[in-house]
């Protein structure tokens, strides 16, 4: 296969996509049997069509997106230690002001 590459110049993935597609005799320099075709397509498949995972999602109720990512970051929810909660409540002013604000606006 490297001989091939460097020969051809093409990737490893390119090399194994034209020997499954029948395209062994310009890469190799002869033709592939159809177990080394099934077999090329085989590793090959992941370059293309990668596996997909699934992930669970945890819908957030806040409009702040990193609402979550504070609360972690404050220590509180780990057991570590950390600094009174200051980062969180900074968080949680600024959002009541917002809405204090926004409610003047309103009336």
């Amino acid at each position: 296969m490297r001989e091939a590459a460097r020969r051809t110049g093409l990737l490893p993935h390119e090399i194994l996509l034209a020997i499954c597609q029948g395209r062994a005799k310009e890469v190799l320099g002869r033709h592939a049997t159809v177990e080394e075709r099934i077999d090329a397509a085989k590793a090959a498949a992941p370059f293309y069509a990668p596996k997909l995972i699934a992930m669970a999602v945890k819908p957030s109720t806040s409009d702040n997106p990193f609402e979550e990512l504070l609360r972690l970051a404050d220590g509180k929810s780990r057991g570590l230690p950390c600094g009174g909660g200051k980062v969180l409540k900074l968080v949680e002013a600024k959002r009541k002001s917002e809405t204090a604000s926004t409610e003047e606006v309103k009336s």
